[in-house]
């Protein structure tokens, strides 16, 4: 259940890759999860699962993630994307 509530929603997901400065942003789905999937996970917790696992029926996935970070400027100290106050080690 903890693995499922930390999730992001796939264009958030992307957002935040993005954000970091990665490209070519790729999500490769490898199981889409189904209302019994959502049952077996859930059967635990202190939910009612019929009134849950249908809405969960296939809005949940495992995903292989690839992305690209380009290649820093050579023309540009490296210092320039660091913090004040660090340094390389």
């Amino acid at each position: 259940m903890g693995c499922i509530a930390g999730a992001l929603e796939e264009g958030e997901y992307r957002s935040l890759l993005h954000g970091a400065g990665f490209e070519e942003i790729e999500i490769e789905p490898t199981r889409i999860y189904g209302a019994m999937d959502a049952q077996a996970i859930l059967g635990s917790a202190a939910v009612e699962i019929d009134d849950v696992a249908e809405g969960l029926d296939g809005s949940f996935m495992s995903a292989f993630v690839r992305a690209r970070k380009p290649k820093r400027d050579a023309r540009r100290p490296a210092d320039a994307h660091r913090p004040q106050g660090t340094r390389e080690a």
